[in-house]
């Protein structure tokens, strides 16, 4: 009794075989890595993607013996998830790779991929590339969890990842496209854990408790700096230079009352494998950029890392929707009153922002997330007046 279950085209040929017989026809055979792979794609209840659960599925009910697991080829099912976007297969790979046949398993081919593009040369270099994987695959499951039929990615993390912003960022910031007050974030946190722990990140995630009078919901991926930084091979110099107990955080962060009037737009993400993600457009991340840079509530802080993103919306997208901007500072109480916000009431409050600016908290609180930090030397109330002037205001905004 044969069934048959359909599988992508692209991933049928992955891991098969060639085998010709004397007289006859040559035919195609699946190795076992495709075997168990394609076993693991098609299960019916869908197969377990955490590594306990996946390993005891593999031991107790397949019955395969753990000494078979170590002799998988890691090479092969490195790239047989890769194509297939498995998590189940994804998880195969780090229980195959951690029965120590290879150190270079240590992380699957597309981790690598995604850290090879990094100059590391410090342990904040280091920390910086391995928070910045994953955070894309953490975006990699909220798209898998439909979040971006619901919402839109916005602030640092999206300029740096979607628009090539020259600093990284720490969060991962979404407004819903629409108010719904009573959202939970549960559905989304499960997906977006599962995601990064099938990649071999040892991260722990908790969702905080909503505050009666906030309007955010937030959510932390923790790890130990340390030990990532030994996983994904940064070096035992630079984590050896890392507190032992320093914790690598991602907070995940959406805005259940936006203000109104932002467009948005769907770009893609290549990395780990190809997904789309539903992101502001940049005229109103430059309007949410400047209400930071205005009133953001930091007390006797600066966060210079909203004076470097101004910088850089100047030089590269410097058109700015005015009637978003006057939204968000409605919605905050920062702006009241029938009349509009006008382009002079926009550069007299800039003026007196940049006044009271001080330049050498911001640029010493950005230094760590930029890697030219010679960009930062020019820096002074003259130079930021001059940034500001280059702002302009788009059409009907």
């Amino acid at each position: 009794m044969f069934s048959f279950r359909g599988i992508s085209s692209a991933a049928f040929a992955v891991g098969a075989a060639r085998h010709e017989v004397e007289g006859e026809r040559a035919y195609l055979m699946a190795t076992p890595e495709k075997a168990l792979a394609d076993k693991l794609i098609t299960e019916r209840n869908g197969a377990p993607t955490s590594r306990s659960g996946l390993r005891r599925y593999l031991i107790e009910e397949l019955r395969i013996e753990p000494e078979a697991l170590a002799n998988l080829d890691q090479d092969r099912l490195a790239r047989i998830a890769q194509v297939t976007g498995s998590r189940a297969v994804r998880t195969l790979v780090k229980i195959v790779c951690r029965s120590g046949v290879t150190k270079e398993c240590a992380m699957d081919e597309a981790v690598r991929a995604m850290l090879s593009r990094y100059r590391v040369v410090s342990a904040d270099d280091a920390v910086n590339a391995v928070r910045e994987a994953v955070q894309q695959v953490a975006l990699l499951g909220l798209w898998r969890a439909r979040l971006f039929e619901h919402a839109a990615f916005y602030g640092g993390s999206a300029l740096r990842i979607l628009h090539g912003l020259d600093r990284f960022s720490e969060d991962l910031d979404f407004t819903l496209l629409a108010p719904q007050p009573d959202l939970t974030l549960s559905r989304f946190v499960e997906s977006m854990a599962e995601e990064v722990r099938g990649f071999g990140f040892d991260v722990a995630v908790s969702e905080r408790e909503k505050a009666s009078d906030s309007r955010i919901r937030s959510a932390f991926l923790k790890a130990n700096t340390r030990q990532l930084l030994m996983d994904f091979e940064a070096g035992r110099a630079l984590a050896g230079i890392v507190p032992a107990n320093q914790a690598l955080r991602v907070k995940l962060e959406v805005d259940t009352d936006p203000p109104s009037g932002f467009d948005t737009e769907v770009r893609y993400v290549l990395q780990p494998i190809p997904f789309a993600v539903r992101v502001c457009a940049l005229p109103d991340l430059l309007a949410g950029k400047v209400h930071a840079v205005l009133f953001r509530p930091w007390k006797t802080r600066v966060k210079g890392r909203d004076w470097f993103d101004l910088v850089w919306y100047a030089a590269n997208h410097p058109d700015l929707r005015l009637s978003h901007l006057e939204q968000r500072m409605r919605q905050t109480g920062d702006w009241s009153g029938p009349q509009e916000l006008t382009w002079p009431d926009l550069q007299r409050l800039s003026e007196g922002a940049v006044n009271r600016l001080d330049v050498n908290r911001a640029r010493d609180e950005v230094r760590p997330f930029v890697r030219r930090p010679e960009a930062l030397d020019v820096w002074s109330q003259a130079f930021f007046h001059d940034v500001i002037g280059r702002l302009r205001p788009t059409e009907g905004g």
